[in-house]
This record gives structure tokens, C-alpha cells and sequence, in this order.
């Protein structure tokens, strides 16, 4: 439906970087909504207490340390904003292999799902690799290599596994220093339901592709 509200009452509270996602409070009566990437306005509360109740919802997540302060971007790893891929609860996992770390987080997307009228639920995730310390004998950095991911879109043996394996990750092939910077990526992808896993593996070679130092190992 339209939004009937006079505009002199609207104030933008929350956003995100990349300013594709808006959140806005009416403060006639409280409403809260949001403001994505899908055409159109979607009411996030009732009236009342919505800007309250939001905030202090989004207080409590980083007090749990749910979000966290880090990099927006490879890139400018200066730059620092609070990263709303959970590091906490089921949405979130890590593994360690030989120092090196993988850290993953996935994040559903309301605003885009169901978006052309079908029945789908919009994912995306975060994946974060990181170097801890030397692999010992002097190498002090590694490169991936390639991945191999999982994704079961439904629940447990009501849908066929889709497999992903590639080289490198959206066409780069980071490379980890011990004393560097964590190197994250995003992607996305959608379920029939709400109800799905990921899970997979990153191979990595000590030293770089060109001049491997040892062989290469999944994490």
C-alpha cells in the first residue's frame, strides 16, 4: 500500500555503507520502516515504541558481541563500520587449520525475497580468512587456491545438494600475511525454504600459486 505520511516527520536513523538499505522512523506515530533494494517500503513495527524497541534490540546484539566492528573494505582496511554478519548464534561458523582461520556468517535478506513473486528466501554470506601466526619453518603467508561449497536449499533429505567449486574466490586469490589484515568476501544465494546449511572447505598453498612453499591443504 502507500505510505500516507507527511514527510516533515520522517527521519532516517540507520543505513548501510553502501547506502542501498534505509532505515526510518515516522515520528507522528512511531512506525518504523525500511527502505532496500526491492521496490517499495516495508513496515518493520507497529506504532508505538518502534524506534525504541529497534534500538534497543540492536544495542543488546552488540553488547552480546552478535555484530562487530571491522572492515568495510579490503580495499581501505582503515575504514571500520559495524558488520551485521552475525559473530555470534547459528548463523555463524569457524574452522582452523594450521593457522590459518576461516570465519562464516550467513544473513537472510527480507527485502529481497520473493522479490518476483516466487517462493524463495534470499541468503547472503560472509566469508572471512585470516592468517593467525607463521605456519612455521619461516613461511609467513599463504594464497588461496579454490573452493568448495555446499548448500542444501531445504530442509534435511527434501532437497538435492548444490555443489560450487572454483578457483579463487569472486575472481580473486587473496593472499594472508601473517602480520596482515583479514581478507572477507560476500556472495548470496536463495532456498525454497527457509531451512538450509552450508558447509564446505577453502584450499590454500603456503607461500603463493606461483612459488608454493609446501602443499596446499583444505581448511
Amino acid at each position: 500500500g502507500r505510505l500516507a505520511v507527511a514527510t516533515s516527520f520522517v527521519r532516517t536513523f540507520a543505513g548501510t555503507s553502501s547506502t542501498d538499505k534505509a532505515a526510518f522512523v515516522d515520528c507522528s506515530d512511531g512506525h518504523v520502516f525500511l527502505c532496500g533494494a526491492r521496490p517499495g517500503i516495508r513496515k518493520c513495527s507497529g506504532p508505538g515504541h518502534g524506534l525504541l524497541e529497534w534500538m534497543e534490540a540492536y544495542a543488546q546484539r552488540l553488547a552480546e558481541g552478535y555484530y562487530c566492528v571491522a572492515p568495510i573494505s579490503n580495499e581501505i582496511p582503515d575504514a571500520v563500520g559495524i558488520n551485521l554478519y552475525p559473530f555470534r548464534s547459528a548463523c555463524y561458523a569457524e574452522a582452523v587449520t594450521r593457522t590459518v582461520r576461516i570465519r562464516a556468517s550467513t544473513l537472510f535478506v527480507p527485502e529481497l525475497s520473493n522479490a518476483l513473486g516466487e517462493q524463495k528466501f534470499f541468503f547472503s554470506y560472509c566469508m572471512r580468512m585470516k592468517l593467525l601466526e607463521p605456519l612455521g619453518e619461516g613461511i609467513a603467508s599463504c594464497q588461496l587456491v579454490s573452493r568448495h561449497l555446499v548448500f542444501t536449499k531445504g530442509p534435511a533429505g527434501q532437497a538435492e545438494p548444490e555443489v560450487v567449486d572454483g578457483d579463487g574466490v569472486i575472481g580473486k586469490y587473496p593472499v594472508l600475511q601473517a602480520s596482515g589484515s583479514e581478507f572477507s568476501y560476500q556472495s548470496c544465494s536463495w532456498m525454497v525454504s527457509g531451512h538450509g546449511t552450508l558447509t564446505g572447505s577453502f584450499r590454500v598453498v603456503p607461500g603463493t600459486r606461483a612459488r608454493p612453499l609446501g602443499p596446499a591443504f583444505d581448511v
